[in-house]
């Protein structure tokens, strides 16, 4: 049995409309989904929790649970989708991270807790298998057989080169994501990479156009990672290189409110990581044990969900908190929406 990859074309657009009307789950609507995850300080996932155990915020107003289930990772429908990204690798790290996904993919026989896919973010777009697999060492063999050495094709600095390199990074996750939105269950996509360049350049100015522009490929992959029922991780190893990739992200995760407000950090790869429920986890030497971390999260967890309050206004942005009465925990889920009123 052989592992085919075919290669996600890079369309260097973003639209609204991403997902093709064959491709989009049920109209949008009011009903929200999410899945919280609950940990300590340390340690794996909390589960024996119940409904009464849960507060929902939306804009700060509490909001009735109209549905609540205790999930088992293991017998959830989840697919994982590991992303090697070549195009904003250090070229010479590269070489470590795929020994360190190898070994991942090797650790514990070879078995996956998950059907697993495996894709290759390179100049082209993402090249991905075409079915997911428990089997880690067929996985393993199709990533020997890969040559990851496309990505360094662009150059790697000055501005311009930098645009290039963050557009193409955000326009191959919308592609991802947009794939995986006709798949059923919940989807979990680990990004190694040390993030999307520009995402630092917060403080140049932008005419109103860009802003605009800026603001509204925000509200594109917030919507599309809900939709698609897709939690994003960030999954960064130590590069020599971080000073052109790393951001003080925190100061993004709340979102952006207003067109006028848009810039490059609202679209970083760390920033809608976190807004996603997922982790936007620092360099690490060990990928293999990062990965590990992520996809225990998956191990238990908790499926709620509640109506958003109405909204005539589309685009309107709105902030989600969920509140544990169990001292000592924290829930983490998807942190922000923007309204989409139905005709």
């Amino acid at each position: 049995m052989r592992t085919r990859f075919h290669l996600l074309p890079l369309l260097l657009v973003l639209s609204a409309a991403a997902i093709p009307a064959q491709q989009q789950p049920a109209p949008a609507s009011r009903r929200m989904v999410l899945d919280v995850v609950v940990t300590p300080k340390s340690g794996p996932p909390v589960s024996g929790l119940t409904q009464q155990d849960f507060t929902i915020l939306d804009n700060k107003t509490p909001q009735p649970i109209t549905s609540f289930t205790a999930v088992k990772g293991p017998e959830a429908p989840i697919t994982v989708i590991i992303v090697l990204d070549t195009v904003n690798a250090d070229p010479v790290e590269l070489t470590y991270q795929r020994q360190d996904l190898d070994r991942f993919l090797k650790s514990n026989g070879g078995h996956l807790a998950y059907p697993t896919l495996l894709a290759v973010f390179q100049v082209g777009g993402i090249a991905m298998g075409e079915s997911p697999t428990t089997d880690g060492n067929l996985l393993s063999t199709a990533l020997a057989q890969t040559n990851l050495g496309s990505g360094v094709e662009l150059k790697r600095t000055g501005s311009a080169n930098d645009a290039d390199r963050a557009h193409r990074s955000l326009v191959a996750a919308e592609q991802l994501v947009v794939k995986e939105a006709a798949t059923p269950g919940r989807k979990l996509i680990f990004w190694i990479s040390p993030g999307w360049p520009l995402v630092s350049d917060a403080n140049l100015n932008y005419d109103d156009q860009q802003a605009t522009q800026l603001f509204h490929q925000a509200v594109v992959m917030t919507n599309l990672l809900r939709r698609a029922n897709v939690t994003l991780y960030s999954v960064s190893p130590a590069t020599t290189d971080a000073s052109v990739f790393q951001l003080d992200y925190e100061q993004f995760i709340k979102g952006v409110g207003k067109p006028s407000q848009g810039v490059p950090g609202y679209t970083g790869l760390q920033v809608l990581a976190t807004q996603s429920g997922g982790l936007a986890i620092p360099g690490s030497n060990d990928i293999a044990t990062q990965l590990d971390r992520c996809v225990a999260d998956a191990s238990a967890y908790y499926e709620i969900t509640y109506d958003a309050p109405p909204d005539e206004r589309r685009d309107d942005l709105h902030t989600i908190q969920v509140k544990v009465s169990q001292p000592g925990l924290t829930a983490r889920t998807r942190t922000i929406y923007y309204s989409q009123p139905q005709p």
